[in-house]
């Protein structure tokens, strides 16, 4: 009776010691598993919809994204004072095509480090240029911190190298949206002709 109960006792000893090194390991599991689902779930803008619209009516692909990103008409030194930096239609374009409408748009999330851009906590500033060819065609420019993730949804994307710049580029019979990161700026534009013309913007920046 007395092994017994010193065995008892031992085993109740060692219960008791164990049992707090096993509190933290599943803490500090569960903290890391919520990082990781917070990184994967970091909001992205897909831009899907804007490519078709763009295709039908770039009037109307603006006007759905001033409505779905609280835009607001601006001129170029609003635009500069809101969203810190000057943006490409502020240079000489592809083909003599000249500005001619600027919203300034807030995006949802941006993952800039804190000072590196003047974005708000939790939102991005934006702004989104339809320009005009001397032929009447148009294209849409959109501009903003490098930070903000976008895609273009469902829609087949192809990675394209034009000098030191990776291009995401998704294509169509009538034109080409594309996205790119320069100077410390994502930029996305719809409605290029070629890579000609883009090869144009990319020379601007």
């Amino acid at each position: 009776m007395v092994i017994v109960a010193s065995l008892a006792a031992s085993i109740i000893i060692l219960a008791w010691t164990w049992r707090p090194a096993e509190e933290p390991t599943q803490m500090a599991h569960s903290g890391h598993s919520h990082h990781s689902g917070h990184a994967m779930n970091a909001a992205a803008i897909n831009f899907q919809d804007t490519v078709s619209l763009q295709q039908q009516d770039i009037g109307l692909a603006m006007q759905t994204l001033a409505k779905k990103y609280e835009g607001r008409e601006a001129s170029l030194d609003e635009v500069v004072k809101n969203v810190g930096f000057k943006p490409i239609v502020q240079s000489p374009l592809p083909s003599g095509a000249r500005l001619v409408s600027a919203q300034l748009l807030t995006m949802p999330q941006c993952n800039c480090v804190e000072g590196e851009c003047m974005c708000g906590p939790g939102l991005c500033n934006c702004v989104a240029c339809v320009c005009e060819r001397p032929d009447g065609s148009t294209f849409l420019v959109i501009e903003q911190c490098h930070g903000q993730n976008v895609n273009f949804g469902d829609l087949p994307v192809q990675l394209v190298q034009r000098g030191d710049h990776e291009l995401h580029v998704t294509s169509n019979e009538k034109s080409l949206a594309v996205t790119w990161t320069a100077n410390r700026t994502r930029k996305v534009a719809f409605g290029l002709r070629d890579l000609n013309e883009m090869d144009q913007l990319l020379a601007v920046n």
